[in-house]
């Protein structure tokens, strides 16, 4: 129970990171429970009756169980991923099934800069050790060979791999879905106001009791304690990336846990946080990472060929862009 405090103690602070929620309305009391579920800390906060708030949580965290049993890459030896990768089986579930193929689209919409099948390479890193280094070159260019996301086939529930070795890593997309799949069980519940942030992927439902939008506010990435903006922010999905949590500095140079499927190394571009606004965590939680990837003038290229998507850029320079209209949530 000790080793559990710390670790809640310490991933409490994990919630507000990537973005701080501002939720509170007065009149209608909030109940929120955390959990830890999918290696990060889960929030739900609803608004009403304590007992029937307490029970729809439960319910939600539940389902946080299931598919972190479900899509672990390594805290569950028998998870469908890890028995897909460790060759013991070549059936999932059809739901994962079904997002292993959009997983797909988004490696193929990002030219394979995000790529579903990175696991050999994230294996070779570990941003949580308290002494952390650099993998051997040799083994990162070995992990980049069976690393392509073409090479995996999914036919029903079959999913096939071409490439010797391969394996799916789904951390870039699974919180998103599984944020997605506890909005639909709230929203079929009757519930009509409500927070959902799997580890600084926010879901918001509808807006505040009173009517107005929840105010949602973007770390800064230098440090400082106030955020950067608000955004006015009803009924949508709210996900950040950026290269300034889970990293360490070896010689004096940064190493952050976005990594390129194409090197094998820590992506090297000029955004160091994306924030994806759409209707979609899913969605959000894959763009937010791709953007980081491709870098600004890419992620912009891209995001002007999505529908019903705008983000927030911050470059290493400071400054922010605004794409798809964005601005117009930011409160004055």
């Amino acid at each position: 129970m000790l080793i559990k405090s710390r670790i809640i103690g310490v991933l409490m602070a994990y919630l507000c990171l990537f973005c701080m929620i501002f939720g509170g309305c007065e009149g209608i009391n909030p109940h929120s429970r955390l959990g830890y579920y999918m290696d990060t800390v889960i929030s739900i906060t609803l608004y009403g009756d304590e007992y029937g708030c307490s029970l729809l949580i439960e319910e939600c965290m539940d389902i946080c169980g299931e598919y972190d049993r479900r899509l672990s890459l390594s805290r569950y030896e028998y998870s469908e991923i890890s028995m897909l990768n460790a060759g013991l089986s070549k059936t999932v579930s059809l739901e994962t099934a079904e997002l292993i193929s959009r997983a797909i689209g988004y490696s193929k919409l990002s030219g394979g800069a995000f790529d579903i099948s990175i696991a050999p390479i994230s294996r070779l890193w570990n941003f949580t050790s308290k002494n952390p280094t650099i993998p051997d070159d040799e083994l990162i260019n070995s992990a980049v060979g069976k690393v392509d996301y073409t090479a995996i086939t999914v036919d029903g529930e079959r999913i096939d791999f071409s490439v010797e070795g391969m394996q799916l890593d789904l951390g870039g997309i699974a919180k998103g879905f599984v944020a997605d799949k506890i909005r639909e069980h709230l929203i079929s519940s009757g519930v009509t106001s409500g927070i959902i942030d799997l580890g600084g992927n926010v879901v918001l439902i509808g807006a505040k009791p009173s009517g107005e939008p929840y105010l949602v506010g973007i770390k800064d990435p230098n440090g400082g304690g106030e955020p950067v903006c608000l955004l006015e922010v009803t009924d949508a999905a709210v996900v950040t990336s950026g290269t300034y949590e889970r990293m360490f500095i070896y010689e004096g140079k940064k190493y952050h846990h976005i990594l390129d499927a194409n090197t094998g190394y820590p992506s090297d571009t000029d955004i160091v946080s994306a924030t994806i606004i759409t209707k979609s965590a899913e969605k959000a939680d894959a763009l937010s990472t791709i953007c980081v990837l491709l870098g600004s003038e890419g992620a912009e290229e891209l995001l002007f060929e999505v529908d019903d998507v705008c983000a927030v850029f911050i470059l290493e320079d400071g400054s922010i862009r605004y794409i798809n209209g964005a601005e117009e949530l930011i409160r004055n």
